[in-house]
């Protein structure tokens, strides 16, 4: 396995220089591609974007992004007895890995908030329609939210939430496909046409299983949390955050791509099923 992006991980800028260098971004490249007409500004910063994006998003995980570079993480690398790929998608299993469980941040990301109304309103080239059927006693929350890179400030991924009265929560994340074209890594080298990949390393205690969505692969990893904290005050600068737990026999969490859109699904509940959670997945049109 090519595992050399592993040992090129770099720690998050903090919040102070991110909140600098958007400053200093804002004042000489334009908001928007096509502004002003300079296309060749506009070409520039696409492409700072997207070298941005695959130096933060490796991996999908927060912890991960933290923890894949101490002796222990690389140790469970050594023992892992499966891999799926698929498109931008990879997900290692591994026999001995450390059970990780806490709340991070990163300042790659950033959220704002917005009520499904208006986002549906406002933004019916991002986001698909809502799914037509939840599970009994799930209802929509109207604070949902937008998401942009730090330097290509405009939105191009959006999250849902659903809550019941017994604390259970789903979210739904629809952001642009990673890999249109295939696998990340292919032949030892990445894609030129990828935006980023996604990547998680799970227990072979509560394996993934590869499902079908709309005749489409997914994959579903059980007891495994990737919560994203909406709760938050909006601030001038406020990163994206996220509650992980590697070792949450409640959670669940499935991932697609289709019609060049990702589809993530997260979920926590006591009483949420697999079967619940896939047709959840299938009512979105």
């Amino acid at each position: 396995m090519n595992d050399e992006f592993l040992y090129q991980l770099r720690e998050e800028p903090g919040p102070q220089f991110t909140k600098d260098l958007r400053r200093r971004l804002n004042q000489t490249l334009p908001t928007r591609p096509g502004q002003d007409g300079k296309a060749g500004i506009s070409m520039n910063r696409h492409s700072i974007a997207k070298r941005m994006t695959l130096g933060f998003a490796v991996l999908i995980l927060v912890f991960a992004l933290t923890l894949a570079v101490s002796p222990t993480v690389r140790a469970a690398f050594s023992t892992i007895t499966k891999t799926i790929i698929m498109k931008g998608m990879t997900v290692w299993v591994s026999n001995d890995l450390p059970a990780v469980k806490g709340e991070s941040e990163t300042y790659s990301l950033l959220w704002t908030p917005i009520s499904p109304a208006d986002l549906a309103a406002n933004y019916p080239d991002l986001v698909a329609k809502l799914p037509t059927w939840a599970p009994p006693g799930y209802v929509l929350q109207e604070r949902a939210a937008m998401f942009g890179d730090m330097i290509y400030v405009i939105p191009d991924q959006v999250l849902l939430e659903w809550k019941n009265k017994f604390g259970g929560i789903i979210q739904l994340r629809i952001a642009k496909g990673s890999c249109p074209n295939g696998p990340f890594w292919e032949s030892g080298a990445e894609r030129s046409d990828c935006e980023y990949m996604l990547g998680m390393n799970v227990s072979s205690d509560s394996p993934p299983e590869v499902i079908m969505i709309h005749e489409r692969s997914a994959i579903l990893v059980p007891d495994y949390q990737y919560l994203m904290d909406l709760s938050d005050p909006i601030q001038e600068w406020n990163p994206f955050r996220v509650k992980y737990d590697n070792r949450d026999p409640q959670a669940s969490f499935l991932i697609w791509e289709a019609d060049g859109m990702r589809y993530e699904i997260a979920a926590k509940s006591w009483m949420l099923s697999k079967e619940d959670l896939i047709r959840f997945a299938e009512s979105i049109p």
